[in-house]
């Protein structure tokens, strides 16, 4: 009887291993496991450039909200670079970091980066900058009828780049600040 109970278990066992959807079923699980995990990276770089225009009748202000966007991105490939400086030479952290820290720039970059490939060579030869999101253009206009043909696509910005968004910020009687967010959306209406 047991012999007979542990023959039909063989069988069962030999069908269902021996069948093509349980190898599938088995090589899937990984599979989907990888795409799942490189899905928010192929997204991330799918995701186009956006370029930006700041409409203000105080062109400091405009010009000092471009630059904090800037050191925003800085900031974010320093930390990019801390990270790979970290695992290729973490004794010479402090060192690598200040020569970026000297220029924070893609030549302070640049030079941070070879100074970690003088460490150890080839660790940080495959480190890009984090993409940028958003980029600041000078506006080509003075007034969003000025920049709604930008806006629509049919004319590129002066760099080639499509516009993507216009910020207009304007300062009412009271001295308070307002701002509008102009698309393309928003400006084929």
């Amino acid at each position: 009887m047991l012999r007979a109970m542990r023959l039909i278990a063989f069988r069962e066992l030999w069908a269902y291993l021996s069948a093509p959807g349980f190898w599938i079923s088995l090589a899937s699980v990984p599979l989907f496991m990888l795409l799942g995990m490189s899905a928010p990276l192929l997204s991330e770089r799918a995701a186009p450039v956006r370029h930006f225009v700041i409409l203000d009748s105080d062109a400091e202000r405009a010009a000092r909200l471009a630059e904090r966007m800037e050191e925003a991105y800085w900031r974010e490939a320093r930390s990019a670079l801390a990270a790979v400086v970290r695992i290729a030479a973490p004794d010479k952290a402090d060192d690598v970091l200040a020569t970026f820290d000297a220029d924070p720039s893609q030549a302070g970059l640049d030079a941070a980066i070879q100074q970690v490939e003088l460490f150890r060579s080839g660790i940080a030869r495959g480190f890009d900058a984090p993409r940028r999101q958003f980029v600041y253009e000078p506006a080509p206009a003075d007034s969003i009828d000025g920049l709604r043909p930008f806006l629509t696509g049919d004319q590129k910005l002066p760099s080639g780049a499509d516009l993507f968004a216009a910020f207009v910020i304007r300062t009412n009687a009271d001295g308070e600040l307002s701002a509008e967010y102009w698309s393309e959306n928003i400006a084929s209406r």
